[in-house]
């Protein structure tokens, strides 16, 4: 089992939370594994949604290996039974002491809700491992995040992770700007939840994950790739990647027959970046569309056309030789992250 500080490095590495409504639908199945499908790594299931135990159980066995929390959670029982269905962290709306430290002693992450710098502070006291400032949409927006900080000292302002709630993609950048470092946000818009709407396709729910992981990277110029790995990250432009080590260096003609151009394997960064032999790889085009890779083969065959004049200093692309499609070819790459 993953320890708390594990849990808050793997969500920061994530960045992204998709939180499920109470009283969501009777799809909540199926919004979830949607949203995983659509390159989402964190969910928050909501502790009243049908069978959200059983759900953690099985989506836990599931390939993407999802960080898996509960949220709308209001008795101490709850929290000790979703650490024992395998929830790795707990995200509350408000701040509570006694459900705080019923998570510290189940030994998973506790996550505070807070609107106001006395809501911090307590939540600070009773021992939270992060606080998001909830509810977000209605309080200012990034104005009020900025400001909240700005109210306390360090140690009590840097607890606040980021924010939760109603958070459009378009504000993502914003708050990423006021060093938010994690966004927990609907998956399906408290406006769009009533009795008379139908329930969420699974096409809205993975357009939605793809439209808040390109949020993620459009501070990005055409020009930059970002390489995150769980012990640290690298961004590179063509500049960089032309003074890798010359062995890593191949005509890309080597990779597909008859390609003209220039590429360099990414193995030597990812070992550099402590990259791990038996995880997964999501590769983040500049649409938000990802792919998921095998680490063996993504360390060892990724190779990333960056010669300037075939690509104008624009965005990069990827080739993995011998991929499932022989060669597997991604377009205008942006991230690569090791899950």
């Amino acid at each position: 089992m993953n320890s708390p500080t594990e849990t808050l490095n793997t969500l920061r590495h994530h960045q992204l939370i998709g939180v499920m409504q109470p009283s969501h639908y009777q799809q909540t199945a199926i919004i979830a594994e949607s949203a995983l499908t659509g390159g989402l790594s964190a969910l928050a299931l909501a502790a009243d949604s049908p069978d959200c135990l059983k759900l953690i159980r099985t989506l836990n066995n599931s390939p993407q290996a999802p960080v898996l929390g509960l949220t709308s959670i209001f008795e101490p029982q709850m929290i000790r039974r979703a650490a024992e269905a395998g929830a790795k962290f707990v995200m509350f709306s408000f701040t509570h002491p006694a459900l705080i430290q019923t998570a510290h002693a189940a030994g998973i992450l506790s996550i505070a809700g807070a609107f106001t710098p006395s809501e911090v502070v307590i939540a600070n006291q009773a021992g939270a491992d992060g606080v998001l400032l909830f509810p977000i949409s209605g309080g200012g927006g990034s104005i009020h995040f900025r400001q909240i900080r700005e109210a306390l000292p360090q140690g009590l302002s840097s607890s606040i992770l980021g924010v939760m709630g109603d958070i459009t993609e378009h504000d993502l950048p914003t708050y990423h700007q006021e060093g938010a470092a994690l966004i927990a946000f609907n998956l399906v818009p408290s406006t769009s939840i009533n009795q008379q709407s139908p329930p969420p396709s699974s096409s809205f729910v993975i357009e939605r994950v793809a439209a808040y992981k390109h949020a993620l990277t459009s501070h990005l110029p055409n020009d930059r790739l970002l390489i995150r790995t769980h012990a640290g990250e690298r961004t590179l432009d063509h500049d960089l990647l032309s003074h890798t080590a010359a062995s890593e260096h191949l005509p890309l003609s080597v990779v597909i027959p008859g390609r003209s151009g220039t590429g360099v394997y990414l193995r030597s960064l990812l070992h550099e970046l402590s990259a791990k032999e038996d995880a997964h790889f999501r590769v983040i085009s500049q649409d938000g569309q990802s792919r998921v890779f095998r680490a063996h083969q993504f360390i060892h065959s990724a190779v990333i056309q960056f010669d300037h004049t075939a690509l104008n200093n624009g965005p990069f692309r990827l080739f993995i030789a011998d991929g499932d499609d022989r060669c597997d070819n991604l377009k205008h790459v942006r991230i690569i992250e090791e899950l």
